[in-house]
Formats: structure tokens, C-alpha cells, sequence
């Protein structure tokens, strides 16, 4: 079955032109999404789960299928992982054709290399930040003299629900996240 997809950013925007681009192909289904492409493509997700074996895509650009480069050369790889043909409109991208799949096989290339080159980048950034002494991951709910006040409460004979309303009751800090904060069960 052939299937289309055309995404517009925003309400005031209209689907017209690629609607009826995509009806002039021969499109069995047209999925209309109102999104930009920085938030989730919810219909479009859905569209992509539903194609089978042998479907063809049709967009009327290629930048109307994801949100960012790295996102259409993922879903690009998925739909050729799942035998699904991919077509564009303007440009003439077409992954049922030779050039189309050399064309595909260098896209995804060059996205594994953004995507090595970003691990990268991160990895270097964690790295540097914990030789500085940076904290890295989730601030703790209490510091280090509250965790020592805790301890010291706790030898006192001092109850969970006691201390608990030291720190200013139920509604302020849950007796598991004391618990937590100096490792008791």
C-alpha cells in the first residue's frame, strides 16, 4: 500500500501543497500532522508502526519526515531494515531505486558517525567535568551536614517519623528519602 505523510509546523500553516502533491501520486492514505518538528510526531509514529513489508512512504520533502537530521536518517534506516520503500517528492530521493539505496547506505553512514561523534563529545564533557570535581547526576535531597545530623539523631534513639518531622513533616521530605540519604533500609 502506498501511504503519505505531510506535517506542517504550525495551525496557521495548510497541508494543501503537499496533500495535493501526495493525491497526484497516487497515495491510498494521507496522515496529516500539525507539529513542529521539535516535539514529538505523534501521528507519524503511529503511521510508521502500521507499514508492513512491501508499503511505500511518500513525503513530499525529506525534512517533512523527522525532526532533525539525525532523526530521518534513523527512521530512513528503519524503514529499509523493514523492507518499506521511501519516496520523496521534491528531490527525488527513492530507496527502491540503486541510487536511492547508495544514497540511503551513505545518509546512514555519515548518522552513525554524528552519532559516535556526539557519545564522544559527551563522554569528553563528563570526563572533564568530574577531573574539576563538578558533581555529575542528580543533586542529592540533602546535604552533607543534614546526612550527619541524621546519623547522630538516629544513635540518639530518634524514630524515622520523629526526624521526619524535624524536617518539617510529611509534606517536606518522605522518610525513604531520609532513609536513602545515608543508607538505611
Amino acid at each position: 500500500m502506498r501511504y503519505g505523510y505531510a506535517r506542517v509546523s504550525t495551525a496557521d500553516q495548510r497541508h494543501d501543497l503537499q496533500v495535493d502533491a501526495l493525491q497526484q501520486t497516487g497515495c491510498e492514505q494521507i496522515v496529516q500532522e500539525v507539529m513542529s518538528g521539535a516535539k514529538s510526531l505523534a501521528k507519524r509514529d503511529a503511521l510508521l508502526s502500521r507499514l508492513v513489508e512491501g508499503d511505500e512512504l511518500v513525503v513530499w520533502r525529506l525534512d517533512r519526515l523527522g525532526r532533525s537530521t539525525l532523526d530521518v536518517l534513523e527512521q530512513l534506516e528503519d524503514l529499509q531494515h523493514r523492507g518499506i520503500r521511501f519516496v520523496t517528492l521534491e528531490g527525488n530521493f527513492d530507496t527502491g531505486t540503486p541510487m536511492g539505496k547508495t544514497m540511503l547506505t551513505i545518509m546512514a553512514s555519515l548518522a552513525e558517525l554524528e552519532r559516535e561523534t556526539l557519545r564522544e563529545r559527551v563522554k569528553s564533557g563528563l570526563e572533564a567535568a568530574r577531573r574539576r570535581g563538578a558533581e555529575l547526576g542528580r543533586r542529592r535531597s540533602l546535604n552533607a551536614s543534614q546526612r550527619e545530623q541524621i546519623v547522630t539523631w538516629r544513635a540518639e534513639g530518634q524514630s524515622w517519623r520523629q526526624i521526619q518531622q524535624l524536617f518539617g513533616g510529611p509534606n517536606s521530605i518522605s522518610i525513604r528519602t531520609l532513609q536513602r540519604a545515608i543508607g538505611a533500609q
